[in-house]
């Protein structure tokens, strides 16, 4: 069975609302093959703050230090 997150709940029906996340890739979604650039923007989407990129790491990050 596939993993789901509970979206809403429906005050008036007691009807609870699913998603069921796609499975892709970052680089698919953002549709490109820079591997800098999908590493740069999945370091800025990580979910847990201890782990994300802050302002002054992602300035340094190769994507936006490389010159293309």
């Amino acid at each position: 069975s596939r993993a789901a997150r509970v979206l809403a709940a429906g005050d008036e029906d007691k009807s609870l609302v699913y998603i069921f996340p796609k499975k892709t890739t970052l680089k698919h979604r953002l549709g490109t093959d820079d591997a800098l650039f999908v590493d740069f923007v999945s370091k800025l989407l990580t979910v847990n703050p201890s782990k994300r990129y802050s302002a002054a790491q992602a300035l340094e990050h190769p994507w936006l230090t490389a010159s293309y």
